[in-house]
């Protein structure tokens, strides 16, 4: 089940993180990403009560950011990330969201082949953005042409 996310849920949300990306967004962040309603939003994805993967995303008139997307890593490859990225590009439509811009690490290929199922187009790097890695800014068109 792919759900709004909780304050209950943020602990686990953060552990995720961590054991994904080996760094977190941090509760605090994401608390005030989960209050902040009317730009931003945090959705999970739950598979037999046990979060599985979460996206965080915020978004301003017709154009929206991926802040972060991962599923855990015992579920990858078995089509939980695109169904969630899926459920996520259809609410952006209902949004009425035309693009997303989202960042991803140049080395990460797994998350850059993941992204070119969607048409992404590199529309700037940020040299070593990250302490061991540059970034990619990518950017896909949400809206039906």
């Amino acid at each position: 089940m792919i759900r709004k996310a909780k304050v209950n849920d943020l602990e686990k949300i953060v552990d995720l993180e961590l054991k994904i990306f080996n760094e977190s967004l941090g509760v605090s962040f994401l608390l005030n990403e989960l209050k902040n309603k009317d730009s931003s939003n945090i959705l999970v994805y739950e598979l037999e009560n046990t979060i599985i993967g979460y996206l965080s995303y915020r978004f301003n008139e017709n154009k929206a950011e991926l802040l972060n997307f991962l599923i855990d890593s015992k579920y990858q490859t078995k089509g939980y990330g695109t169904k969630f990225f899926n459920f996520f590009i259809e609410d952006l439509k209902k949004r009425e969201i035309n693009s997303l811009i989202l960042e991803v690490r140049s080395k990460n290929l797994k998350a850059i082949s993941f992204y070119k199922n969607y048409n992404y187009k590199l529309i700037n790097t940020f040299k070593n953005h990250y302490k061991d890695d540059d970034a990619l800014v990518l950017l896909i068109n949400i809206k039906d042409d």
